[in-house]
This record gives C-alpha cells, sequence and structure tokens, in this order.
C-alpha cells in the first residue's frame, strides 16, 4: 500500500501502518428516505481483510458532503482536496442524512396573472411546432433537442389545467404521447432506442453530445423524456400499461438496481461523491466531468414523479436519494455557498466539475450567465432547491451578470432564478418580448414569476410526502402537496402544519 500522509511523522507514520495492510474487498452504499423526519439516510460501508484472512479496520475519509450531516466521530486528520476538507474516520461504516426538500409538478397559480397567461399559452400553441430542430441541426431532432421539447410541454400542461384550458391541455398531453410513441417503436424507423449488449446500454438514435459514442450525458436526455411520461403518467393509466416498460428501460438504463443483469448499477452516478458525471469515458487529463448538474437533478425529479404516478415505492426510494444526495452535492461543489472553493477563486459558482477541481466556464462559450444558467436549468416546480439561500441567490445572480441591469444570454433562466430571492425584482425586469431559452417558455416564465411573487419564495420545511414545497412571504406561509393517488392524503409538515391533499391535484394551504 501507499498512501500520502498528511504531514510528516513517525507517529501519523504508526498510525497509518495500523491500517496499510488491510485489503478493501467490497464497498457499498444503501439509502432510505425518512419522510417523518425530512431527510434521505445514506450509509457507506467498506470491507476490508487482514493478510490473515480476517476483517479488518479502516481509514475512511469524509468529504464535505459527508462531514457536514453525519455524527460519526472524526480524527484529527486532514486532507486538501478537489472538493474541500477530506476529514479521516476511524471505522469501515458510517451514515449521512441529507435534507429531502421536495419536488412538485407546477407551482400554484396567481389568478391575477390568469390573463396575460392565456394569450402567452395561446401564442406557443398557435407556432404549430412542438418539436423544433435545435442549433446546429439540420435534418430531424434528436434526443437532446426532442428532450427539451418533452421538458417544455410537461411544464406547460398543468398550467394549461390551473387556467381551465381543457383544449390546450389535451394538445399538450397528446403531443407527448405521440412523440414518445414514436421514439419507442423501431418499426418506423428512425427516431428509435437500441440496446448495445457490449456496454450494458440504451442509446438513443439519433442522438448528440457523444451519448452513444463515450456513452455521454444520459441523465441530461433521458429526464426530459422521464419528465413527460411522469406527467402522461398521471393523467393516464393506459398509457402506463402499453408504454410503462420502455420508461422503466430508460430508468434501468440511466439508474440501474445493483443486480440489473442488462445495465449497470447507478451508471454515472458516484455515490460516494454525492455526483454524477456527464462523460462516459472519463478520458481528459482532469478527471471526468459534469457540466449541468441541475439536468441530472432532472431526471431525479421526473423519476420521483413516476415512481409516485405508478405506485412504485422502490423507485420512489430511488429517486429521493437521487434528489437529496445531488442537491446537497450542487451547494458543496457547484456553489460557493458551500465553503470549499480555494480562497483565491474570484467566482461565486463553477460551470464544470472536473475530477481535479473545478471551471468557470462551459463547453461552448466563455459568457458567465451561461456558466451559471447552465447549473439552473431546466427550471421546474422541482428547481426550489437553488433557492435555500436567498442572500447567496442574490450575489449569485450579481456576479453572473456582471453588474448590468437586465441579463442577456438566458434572461429567462436568470430572472427565474432572481425570483428565487427577489420575484418583484425579477418580474419587473421581465417582458413579454424576452427570447425564452429552447427548452422554455414564456409562459412558464411568467407564470413562475408571478407565482413566486404572490406566494414567496422557498421555505425550509420539510413534509412526509414526496411531492411538496412551503413558500413564504413576511409572515405568511403557503403549504403545497401534489397527490397523484386517487384518495386524499394527509399530510404533514415539520412545522406541525397539517394539510389534506386531494386526489390528482396540488393542494393549496395559506397561513396566516
Amino acid at each position: 500500500s501507499v498512501a500520502a500522509l498528511p504531514e510528516a511523522s513517525e507517529a501519523l507514520l504508526e498510525r497509518f501502518a495500523a491500517y496499510a495492510f488491510h485489503r478493501p474487498t467490497d464497498s457499498r452504499v444503501d439509502w432510505r428516505w425518512l419522510p417523518g423526519e425530512g431527510v434521505v439516510e445514506i450509509a457507506f460501508t467498506l470491507a476490508t481483510q487482514t493478510p490473515q484472512g480476517e476483517a479488518g479496520g479502516a481509514l475512511m475519509g469524509l468529504y464535505p458532503l459527508h462531514w457536514k450531516h453525519t455524527d460519526m466521530p472524526l480524527t484529527d486528520l486532514r486532507y486538501q482536496t478537489p472538493r474541500g476538507v477530506m476529514k479521516l474516520a476511524e471505522t469501515n461504516h458510517f451514515t449521512i442524512r441529507l435534507p429531502y426538500t421536495g419536488v412538485l409538478p407546477v407551482l400554484p397559480l396567481d389568478e391575477e396573472a390568469a390573463p396575460l397567461l392565456r394569450e402567452l399559452l395561446a401564442e406557443y400553441l398557435e407556432r404549430g411546432s412542438f418539436f423544433p430542430l435545435f442549433f446546429g441541426q439540420i435534418r430531424r431532432p434528436d434526443s437532446y433537442a426532442d428532450g427539451k421539447s418533452f421538458g417544455r410541454l410537461a411544464a406547460l400542461l398543468p398550467i394549461a389545467e390551473q387556467l381551465g384550458e381543457t383544449a390546450a391541455a389535451t394538445t399538450l398531453l397528446e403531443a407527448m404521447k405521440e412523440r414518445l410513441a414514436l421514439w419507442f417503436t423501431p418499426d418506423d424507423g428512425l427516431p428509435l432506442f437500441y440496446y448495445n449488449a457490449n456496454w450494458g446500454a440504451l442509446i438513443a438514435a439519433p442522438t448528440s453530445h457523444g451519448l452513444d459514442q463515450s456513452l455521454n450525458d444520459h441523465a441530461f436526455h433521458y429526464g426530459y423524456f422521464l419528465q413527460a411520461a411522469a406527467s402522461i403518467a398521471e393523467r393516464d393509466p393506459a398509457w402506463v400499461a402499453d408504454w410503462g416498460p420502455m420508461v422503466e428501460l430508460l430508468i434501468r438504463n440511466t439508474a440501474g438496481s445493483r443486480n440489473d443483469p442488462m445495465f449497470p448499477f447507478l451508471r454515472a452516478l458516484d455515490p460516494y461523491l454525492g455526483h454524477g458525471w456527464a462523460s462516459g469515458s472519463g478520458l481528459f487529463g482532469r478527471g471526468s466531468n459534469l457540466e449541468s448538474s441541475s439536468e441530472a437533478i432532472n431526471f431525479a425529479a421526473g423519476l420521483i414523479r413516476w415512481a409516485e404516478a405508478v405506485g412504485d415505492a422502490e423507485l420512489l426510494e430511488l429517486g429521493s436519494y437521487l434528489y437529496a444526495t445531488q442537491t446537497a452535492a450542487v451547494w458543496e461543489y457547484w456553489f460557493a455557498a458551500g465553503g470549499n472553493f480555494p480562497p483565491e477563486f474570484p467566482h461565486t459558482a463553477i460551470g464544470i466539475l472536473w475530477g481535479d477541481g473545478g471551471a468557470y466556464r462551459t463547453w461552448w462559450t466563455p459568457d458567465p450567465e451561461a456558466i451559471h444558467g447552465i447549473n439552473f436549468l431546466p427550471i421546474t416546480a422541482a428547481s426550489l432547491y437553488l433557492g435555500r439561500d436567498p442572500d447567496f441567490v442574490l450575489s449569485n445572480y450579481r456576479h453572473m451578470t456582471g453588474g448590468r441591469e437586465r441579463p442577456h444570454y438566458w434572461p429567462d433562466i436568470a430572472l427565474s432564478y432572481l425570483a428565487l430571492a427577489d420575484p418583484k425584482a425579477a418580474l419587473a425586469l421581465w417582458s413579454r418580448e424576452i427570447r425564452p431559452e429552447f427548452g422554455d417558455t414564456r409562459a412558464r416564465t411568467y407564470h413562475w414569476l408571478r407565482s413566486l411573487a404572490r406566494y414567496g419564495t422557498p421555505v425550509a420545511i420539510t413534509a412526509d410526502t414526496p411531492q411538496f414545497a412551503v413558500l413564504g412571504r413576511g409572515d405568511s406561509h403557503t403549504y403545497l402537496a401534489f397527490n397523484p393517488s386517487d384518495t386524499p392524503r394527509t399530510v404533514r409538515f415539520s412545522d406541525g402544519t397539517v394539510l389534506l391533499a386531494a386526489p390528482n391535484t396540488l393542494t393549496i394551504k395559506e397561513i396566516p
């Protein structure tokens, strides 16, 4: 064994030598969602063996995501790593408890916004093309372009329903069904999915960003498909009976179980670091990388919604784990709020996380608004985790816009982010002339801004149900719970508030 000591010391050498010949033989991660406590508990276990074949002890290094959320006794041993300070524990096993902050399919409607929302929705529907070409595409949309279009439609569908626009809602729902059927049916040629047995991967064709050649970005692309499938499943159980097996393949491909014969365990997720990797090969001098943390989280949110809609408790547990660990990792490693950036690093966030650190850039542009925005989009009702620290939201927004009065790159995304701390300021900067990002719409943006201005920004209150949120403005709190089942559900919030969530809808309770 070879190990770098924290410092040159004979005493440390002897201390480490006690474990040096304990060979690791297995490692394991386990998780469980504890709804009554508002947390996901994650356990890490390392099996070791002495030269005599007996079970041995270990020194385990805990990253900030670990030691900030565990009661495991720690030694005084420290390392400086690309993820911040690592603290060592003399143990083979420890657990962490991460907050589960909930997801939603949609925010509540501000009734006073309804007239303009109807105009914006009608304007979008009149365009006619729900699955346009993405930039640089010549012949047909690929799995990323269609994915972002699925995300767009999935976000608009519940808004149309809130407005009572039944015909519009039906149009959006049927468009998603028709397009998913096209992808899920290979008889008519492209687009389709095929299974690569050599790599244990379900591949979309046509595709982009190395999803096929390097097995990149599976959570990014397929997360949008999953959001659309969840939206349909919440409304049409018969569709699930027909197409559910294909959706399950997408899930297994991207977040496979430990014993799945077709797909790897959790694919690109690094359970110990708490986040995934975008690159399937990791063939870079800096190791592997992950740019859009928010698109990876979008997959987890879609999985939670799908699992609830179809009544799959195991998938719900998995989705809750993926959501909790990745949202926590974003705050530690992508945002300066975690306190893990080097003191000389001049930015409030990074655009790309690398194995050896982070980079303030994207793969296609050095524009700061894109660097920040790629870790916000898609903005959905599962994006409220981005607003857990309003002071940081404001400082991060100021940094990304460089003091400009108005954002310029993806103004709809930037203003949606600002609204998590100051919705009135964001609303004042918005206009219907703003061109939305490819996966977004004016209607979604305006609905979001008006909802947060009306009901308030995220409050750190949890609940014992998967789909919930609490918004606050002054002394007023608005409690939200989405119940996709056919029976009423009693929801208990961590501050003692109780809400009876009606079936198949978003229930709202304002106090006072």
